[in-house]
């Protein structure tokens, strides 16, 4: 049993990658922390890096969250990408070497305005020794997504394929879009990556929002000192029910190898992942709010995982999830059965029944009853159940 993965002819000891972020503001950086990341994780992707001409107003603070979203999601509006200068290549030569000599890859994130700016950056990485190109067509920040730039190229199939075809003439490395979730139809946005030469996939990037507003003052938690306040990426675990569909349409439209992003807290996550399409993973927040060691227990966890399950490699269990995803709908009739040696009597599901118009529960003798005739089977009492006391069986 083996957690390596073999992801466009580059091995990885694991399939998790630090994905690209605030957690690192220069890709230069990247040799101060290789040792730490070693032997847990497969590579690092770097932050974006834009043409040195290029300039992004540094907002501080750039991350936020509140009380309710706290360790699940937060916002993020930073720091700018990385301008690309002489300065910044030499120190992502030494990143690289570094990161090789640990067994790690080096991806690098660019992000141009022009056809000339990405083919330069190509052509600087893969010379710095990067192994691979992410392009960032997904940044949904407001200080990256105006024409030409960010989410904005992402959502239009035939930018991204002009783009991809651009850089590919550029570089002998393997280029792999970003895409962004704020699509009609991400599988047609795949598509036109796949046809343009694209060699994988990464998706998803962060999902546009506002993490929420101080009723208070009316001011949304997203803002500086001043009260300004900003509309960009949300990320953590609320974003990865939307990842897991996107890497699903994904895998069902193209042939190319994907790096699930979006939410990955613990190696369930990763199994999800895998489980719907992407052979190996990034983590960015995870990442920042857990540290190095979260690619240790995501090692162990995946690693006891496919011991009980009997798999040699994550290639045994990857895209399973298809065969149980339907579009079409068959009739079942079900109702609901209690666990009473779960549930607690905490009654929390029975105005969610008989508030509903079901009145299928009630309490007796502090235990969830269920009226089987009344009962519709529509899932709410399982769905607000946290002692996971309710299943259903069929009539």
């Amino acid at each position: 049993m083996s957690l390596q993965v073999e992801f466009l002819g580059m091995k990885l000891k694991t399939p998790f990658l630090v994905g690209s972020g605030p957690w690192l503001s220069q890709g230069s950086e990247a040799q101060n922390i290789v040792k730490g990341l070693s032997p847990y994780w497969g590579g690092i992707v770097t932050k974006s890096y834009i043409h040195p001409t290029g300039k992004h107003p540094y907002i501080t603070p750039h991350l936020w969250t509140t009380k309710e979203f706290r360790g699940r999601a937060m916002q993020n509006s930073g720091p700018p990408c990385t301008q690309l200068t002489d300065e910044e290549l030499r120190g992502i030569e030494v990143s690289c070497k570094a990161a090789h000599d640990e067994g790690l890859v080096l991806i690098a994130s660019i992000m141009g305005k022009t056809e000339d700016e990405w083919k330069l950056m190509s052509r600087q990485l893969e010379n710095a020794g990067c192994d691979a190109i992410e392009l960032n067509l997904s940044c949904p920040s407001t200080l990256d997504s105006h024409k030409g730039k960010g989410r904005n190229i992402g959502q239009i199939p035939e930018q991204v394929y002009d783009i991809i075809r651009i850089v590919k003439s550029a570089t002998t490395l393997p280029v792999i879009p970003k895409l962004t979730p704020i699509v009609n139809d991400i599988g047609e946005i795949a598509a036109s990556c796949e046809s343009a030469g694209a060699d994988a996939i990464t998706a998803i990037n962060t999902v546009t929002g506002i993490i929420g507003i101080d009723v208070e003052t009316g001011i949304p938690y997203s803002s500086d000192k001043d009260g300004r306040a900003y509309v960009s990426g949300i990320s953590g675990g609320a974003i990865r029910p939307i990842g897991l569909r996107c890497v699903s349409d994904i895998y069902k439209r193209t042939d190319l190898p994907i790096f699930g992003v979006g939410g990955i807290q613990d190696w369930k996550n990763v199994v999800e992942y895998i489980m719907v399409g992407a052979p190996a993973v990034q983590v960015c927040t995870g990442f920042m709010l857990k540290g190095f060691n979260i690619g240790k227990r995501m090692a162990n966890g995946l690693t006891k995982f496919m011991e009980r399950k009997g798999y040699e490699s994550v290639y045994d269990f990857c895209g399973v999830a298809h065969k149980h995803l339907t579009t079409t709908y068959k009739e079942l009739t079900v109702y609901a059965v209690v666990d009473e040696e779960k549930c607690n009597g905490c009654a929390q599901c029975v105005p969610a029944c008989c508030e509903s118009q079901h009145i299928a529960l009630s309490l007796e003798n502090k235990k969830a009853n269920v009226n089987t005739e009344r009962c519709r089977g529509c899932g709410l009492c399982a769905v607000v159940c946290k002692q996971e006391a309710i299943s259903f069986v069929s009539r």
